[in-house]
């Protein structure tokens, strides 16, 4: 199969929230009040907050553009890119695609000269941490301040409570 990870326009932006809505009620016993639900669970509204601030992408299947596989988006922060969201579509985890998309958003990185690539991942959710071990990122701070202090700040406007700070360094072939 070919998969291929499409930049969505501003007006395509509905499928990639639908792929992230349908993990939101994995996630929400873990959430812990009203900006962790409205990080995880998207809306229009915050598109329209949203969408100037990253490239946004959707994973599918070449043959078949109509079900999004996944949706992942990141942006350039200094000297590397933060993942916002990654997430494969609820119905179709643990078949392999986590990686795929991966392998696909990491070259997007290394076009945009950038060897370094950092993550938030809720400190509740083992499945996502141990995906992103085996995906190679190594786990870089737990502590809240020292999160929010971390390279003079860069991450703080975008640290939610709860969350571990996670970073794999790319290798430029």
């Amino acid at each position: 199969m070919v998969y291929e990870l499409i930049q969505r326009s501003k007006d395509e932006m509905e499928s990639f929230m639908i792929v992230v809505n349908t993990n939101y009620y994995k996630l929400k016993p873990y959430l812990k009040n009203k900006y962790q639900h409205q990080a995880y669970f998207l809306t229009p509204k915050w598109v329209e907050k949203n969408y100037t601030k990253h490239f946004f992408y959707i994973f599918h299947n070449s043959f078949i553009k109509t079900k999004p596989i996944g949706s992942v988006s990141f942006k350039k922060i200094v000297d590397f890119a933060y993942i916002e969201y990654f997430f494969i579509h609820d119905t179709l985890t643990r078949q392999g695609y986590g990686k795929i998309m991966m392998d696909l958003i990491e070259k997007k990185i290394l076009d945009r000269g950038l060897t370094k690539i950092r993550l938030f991942v809720h400190k509740d959710a083992i499945w996502a941490q141990n995906a992103y071990k085996k995906y190679g990122f190594k786990l870089v701070l737990s502590d809240k301040s020292e999160i929010r202090e971390f390279e003079n700040s860069r991450l703080a406007p975008y640290f939610i409570t709860n969350h571990l700070l996670y970073e794999k360094k790319l290798n430029n072939f």
